[in-house]
């Protein structure tokens, strides 16, 4: 089809499984990494292009990150500004739109479940609604 793109990444290391041990507010808790694959599925309509002023492009992604793997998420390349986290599964719908040559304007929102980092605290986990709109100039 002319304006739909598929685009999938799948990551796997042979990483070995370990366990983290940590004290927090209730006690001594131990959470185990054992996971060491990534998956991400984005499909594209149209491409925004910042030489081609009202072109526009709407996406949708589902992935799922390893919790263990940080080094992972880098290997894809796009990683949502940080909104894509080791540990995390959902979704994110967006869009991009150029408004004059040389600016793009784009603007997600994330509906996800991820792991808490915070230092006792690693094995819980929260649900996630985030939204970020940000312009981009180009010189």
């Amino acid at each position: 089809m002319k304006n739909i793109f598929l685009i999938g990444d799948y990551a796997r290391t042979n990483a070995p499984s370990y366990t983290v041990g940590e004290w927090g507010a209730n006690g001594y808790q131990e959470t185990k990494y054992d996971k060491n694959s990534c998956t991400a599925l984005r499909l594209n309509y149209r491409w925004s292009n910042i030489n081609d002023p009202g072109s526009f492009q709407l996406y949708a992604r589902w992935y799922n990150y390893a919790r263990n793997i940080n080094n992972l998420v880098g290997i894809f390349g796009d990683k949502e500004w940080g909104a894509l986290q080791p540990g995390s599964k959902g979704w994110i719908f967006g869009f991009k739109y150029v408004p004059a040559k040389n600016i793009e304007w784009e603007t997600f929102y994330e509906y996800a479940n991820a792991q808490n980092t915070l230092y006792g605290h690693k094995g819980e986990t929260y649900h996630r609604n985030f939204l970020r709109t940000m312009v981009d100039y180009h010189f």
